[in-house]
């Protein structure tokens, strides 16, 4: 039996309840590993060593914020990257304007759903 090659998803979150629930969605069956980072600082180092197929990108961070995060992301060489954002504040729904936006609490389904619909 062929082995399923995973979805990376970087997550990157200051709240580390949030972080640690997708630890646990790691040791589900599904197609999808969630690497998980607390600080946003560190995205770049990330990005050096790991490729993902989405980044999940919470809005409001401790030092810095989604959009700029993302700004850093889109003027590297990853910037191909799809970028869903999420957040606990449904006024940056607003404040994004951009489709792939999810209010937390979700469920997995929902995040499953989401990567799936963004990456088809």
């Amino acid at each position: 039996m062929e082995r399923m090659k995973k979805i990376d998803v970087l997550v990157i979150d200051d709240n580390s309840d949030m972080l640690h629930w997708f630890e646990l969605l790691n040791n589900q069956t599904s197609p999808y590993y969630f690497h998980v980072l607390q600080n946003e600082l560190n995205v770049t180092r990330v990005l050096e060593k790991m490729k993902p197929d989405l980044i999940l990108l919470d809005v409001s961070l401790n030092s810095l914020d989604g959009p700029f995060i993302a700004s850093i992301i889109g003027g590297s060489e990853n910037g191909n990257i799809p970028i869903v954002y999420i957040s606990s504040d449904k006024k940056n729904e607003k404040i994004i304007s951009n489709d792939n936006f999810l209010l937390k609490p979700f469920t997995k389904e929902i995040i499953f759903n989401k990567i799936k619909e963004v990456l088809s």
